[in-house]
């Protein structure tokens, strides 16, 4: 049987840029250097794969490719079967590799490149779905591109071991479940520890854009600078702000009258209250004016 090379990957882990924009404002270019780092990521970790199955002594592997993953959930999530059903685990959701088109593309709406396809890649918008069959011996580029936790690598680890099942690592050019061998692997253990810290900071930083994505959902500010026009109620979520929307109509109506952006700031500006050119500047931008 040929190996199985396991990908799983999400764009979020890989943003130049962090978080798309305050607010949900647009963030294209970020999004476009995101989607070049992913690729040059995958496209090495994919050379390296081949290599390595090629110094095995083994043909061309079989591809799984996740992409769009949720790490709040683990590799060993989707082993979670009463025991002695391994044979319904294995032919869960199986992959046809002889009829995916290599040339098909991938309207993922969370892929910032459709269109771009490796080997053997099975789209699945981030649902967990494969199982490795009994006796198969999966080959990953690292830690990263399984597992999310020590204690998902140690679970899934014992899964194989029970099941005749082989995982390489090739950042270790190791066969770390040690299921066939009597020799025991020597490994760099400051790479495992800082794998393991990676995994950690990984799913920390998803759980918290889960919660962020939620938090706006429902209208709460979350930092940043604060839209011109509005305050902060003691709910969280964003208000208008009398004061400041009255000037905003000023600001537009001035505009529309043809003043300069200068002018505009040295009529609307108070003691109280000044407002600078930028400010302005700022604001018509985002009322989608774009010649300013």
């Amino acid at each position: 049987m040929l190996p199985f090379a396991y990908s799983r990957h999400s764009h979020s882990e890989f943003s130049a840029s962090g978080q798309a924009g305050i607010n949900g404002s647009d963030n294209s270019q970020g999004n476009l250097l995101t989607a070049t780092v992913l690729d040059s990521v995958l496209d090495r970790e994919s050379a390296a794969v081949v290599r390595y199955c090629t110094d095995q002594g083994w043909g061309s592997p079989q591809w799984q490719v996740e992409k769009s993953a949720d790490w709040r959930s683990g590799f060993s999530d989707r082993l979670d079967e009463p025991e002695g059903d391994e044979e319904s685990r294995a032919n869960q959701n199986p992959v046809d590799h002889n009829s995916v088109d290599h040339n098909s593309v991938d309207h993922n709406p969370d892929d910032q490149n459709p269109g771009k396809q490796r080997p053997g890649e099975n789209i699945l918008a981030g649902k967990p779905v494969w199982v490795p069959p009994v006796s198969s011996d999966i080959v990953i580029y690292s830690l990263q591109r399984m597992f999310n936790s020590a204690r998902d690598l140690d679970l899934t680890l014992a899964w194989m071991r029970d099941r005749d099942m082989t995982l390489h690592v090739v950042a270790l050019n190791a066969e770390i479940s040690q299921t066939r061998t009597f020799t025991r692997t020597k490994v760099d253990f400051d790479y495992i520890l800082r794998e393991m810290l990676a995994l950690e900071v990984r799913r920390g930083a998803e759980r918290m854009k889960r919660v962020k994505q939620k938090q706006r959902q429902k209208g709460r500010f979350l930092g940043g600078s604060k839209p011109f026009g509005y305050m902060v109620h003691s709910n969280g979520k964003l208000i208008e702000n009398p004061l400041e929307q009255k000037v905003l109509r000023q600001i537009h109506q001035l505009r529309q009258r043809g003043y300069s952006l200068r002018d505009i700031a040295r009529q609307v500006s108070t003691p109280v209250a000044p407002v600078s050119f930028k400010t302005v500047q700022r604001i018509l931008k985002r009322s989608g004016e774009s010649n300013v």
